[in-house]
């Protein structure tokens, strides 16, 4: 648990209703939660609220074969690594804590303390174009976290190196740009753009374009006998 040495060792959940590039700009939150405790359950109090929350957007787009689909804002294995990663790779010695700020048109990341690599990056990057080798902070963390079992019996943290590349292959798949990281010597930030206007575009019109039907029925009415309590006749009536 290491909020009993670094109280600010959480992570901070916070909503602005603006784009990111107003960052600098941006007015009070509309939404502000922090997930306390010990690592795991910091990561698993997360993905929980993840899940069963309707804190992230979902787009209905139409099926080429019929019918409607569901598209998540974001891939929940990118949002999960960003997470997962600030957790095990972040500067304990800096504190300050793991910073996840949603804006209407991107996550956004924050960890203490910049990323290790055995050559020189970039400070702004992108994934499609710089590759990270595994070079761990925290190695004894990062062996507990893939020792340790989730609800679901999964470690915490899975194949080496694979964690950066299935964030860029689900992006992908949704459409989406590479994540891309701003690195520093007292933060690493990951940033994930969600092009929610044109997807929110595409999403109207082929609902509003969405045929309805309905079945329509004739109902006939049954004459009740004459000697039947009045009341009895309203209610069939």
């Amino acid at each position: 648990n290491p909020e009993k040495d670094v109280p600010q060792s959480f992570i901070r959940l916070v909503r602005f209703d603006v784009p990111y590039s107003e960052h600098n700009t941006r007015p009070a939150p509309t939404y502000d939660k922090k997930f306390t405790g010990s690592i795991t359950k910091q990561i698993r109090d997360f993905r929980t609220f993840i899940l069963e929350s309707a804190f992230f957007e979902v787009y209905q787009r139409r099926n080429p074969s019929g019918g409607f689909s569901e598209e998540p804002e974001y891939p929940t294995i990118a949002i999960d690594e960003s997470v997962v990663n600030a957790v095990a790779h972040r500067d304990y010695g800096i504190g300050k804590p793991i910073h996840c700020f949603k804006y209407t048109d991107a996550f956004v990341v924050i960890s203490p303390g910049g990323i290790i690599q055995s050559v020189n990056i970039p400070e702004h990057f992108s994934l499609d174009n710089t590759h990270l080798e595994h070079h761990s902070r925290n190695p004894q963390i990062m062996e507990w976290l893939r020792t340790m079992k989730d609800a679901h019996g999964r470690a915490f943290v899975q194949a080496l190196q694979e964690g950066t590349k299935r964030m860029r292959e689900e992006m992908a798949k949704l459409g989406l740009s590479a994540p891309e990281y701003i690195t520093t010597p007292l933060e690493t930030r990951v940033i994930l753009y969600n092009n929610s206007a044109s997807r929110k575009e595409i999403s109207l019109a082929e609902n509003a374009d969405a045929p309805e039907f309905t079945n329509l029925y004739p109902l006939n009415g049954v004459p009740i006998e004459p000697d039947r309590d009045k009341r009895d006749h309203q209610k069939k009536e």
